[in-house]
């Protein structure tokens, strides 16, 4: 049985899914799992196909957030209004795309901050996995856990993946360029790690 409980928001007279999430049952009988257990994550696949979020675009109200950051300390998207913001979504901390990813936000930081942008990362991973990659790579902006996917949902960068010939779901590397108000200026799905700087750069015309 799935349980599916959808977060609605209505945008300039569009209603919009902003959050996706269901529970599936795993009381199944044991001569019976492997087969029910494919054959529901199957439905899953399915199910999220129709209901999964529409992509944020510019204009848009980029969905608010509190999570926690690698120190500890809880993180808003409010919080960072009157100035702008680069969010990225990356799938795990330390593997070689997201250090590389990550190592570019890192470097470039300097030059975002003098004209009033910001920059935030947010992962599933756990805080303590958040800290471990913070430190190895001496950051200074938060990396924020959503080891609920539900930000990520959100923001549109939940979705079936394919490894091998195997599917499973998790992030869809992102990045956002979001204004002093919190509207979306620009959204890039699927972004490589080497083109997440170059392109909030260009939106913000800088070479």
């Amino acid at each position: 049985m799935i349980s599916l409980y959808l977060m609605l928001k209505n945008t300039g007279g569009h209603t919009r899914v902003t959050k996706v999430l269901w529970l599936s049952s795993s009381a199944l009988p044991p001569e019976r799992e492997d087969a029910d257990a494919n054959a529901e994550g199957k439905r899953d696949r399915k199910l999220f196909r129709r209901c999964q979020v529409d992509k944020l675009k510019g204009g848009d109200q980029a969905p608010g957030f509190a999570l926690i950051d690698q120190f500890g300390k809880t993180v808003t998207l409010d919080g960072f209004k009157g100035r702008k913001l680069l969010l990225y979504f990356y799938p795990k901390a330390g593997t070689s795309g997201c250090t590389r990813q990550t190592e570019a936000v890192r470097d470039a930081l300097s030059a975002m901050k003098e004209i009033g942008v910001d920059a935030l990362g947010i992962s599933p991973d756990s805080t303590a996995l958040q800290k471990k990659f913070s430190d190895k790579l001496q950051l200074s902006f938060p990396l924020l856990s959503d080891p609920d996917h539900s930000v990520a949902e959100a923001y549109g960068v939940w979705g079936e993946k394919s490894l091998y010939g195997k599917k499973y779901f998790g992030i869809l590397r992102s990045s956002f360029l979001i204004d002093e108000d919190g509207r979306i200026l620009e959204a890039w799905y699927k972004v490589s790690p080497g083109n997440t700087v170059p392109k909030a750069l260009g939106a913000l015309g800088i070479s």
